[in-house]
């Protein structure tokens, strides 16, 4: 502040005020939570004790709609075998190690 010579009037000396850009403020907010939310799905892992490599998947089944053409025997080339438990129903498949 500064007293102006001429009366007993204040005066308030203001610097040309940076602009404020309130987005700013935001985008370390969504930093932030990505950083939370990361670490509480490890946290989660962690104390679940999931195994990762080993998360079993299903997949659903796949109905064609589209009409096939009839292909013969003699056009297909055999690249493994597939085998059906008798008491789970699963199929599984074995390929041919080239």
């Amino acid at each position: 502040m500064r007293i102006n010579k001429n009366g007993s009037r204040l005066r308030v000396n203001r610097k040309p005020a940076e602009e404020f850009n309130p987005m700013e403020s935001v985008a370390n907010l969504v930093d932030v939570m990505l950083v939370f939310a990361c670490g509480l799905i490890i946290a989660l892992i962690a104390a679940w004790n999931v195994d990762v490599a080993k998360t079993p998947y299903r997949v659903s089944d796949v109905k064609d709609t589209e009409q096939q053409e009839e292909v013969s025997p003699e056009d297909l080339e055999e690249m493994g075998s597939v085998y059906k438990d008798p008491a789970t129903g699963k199929l599984y498949i074995i390929e041919d190690e080239p």
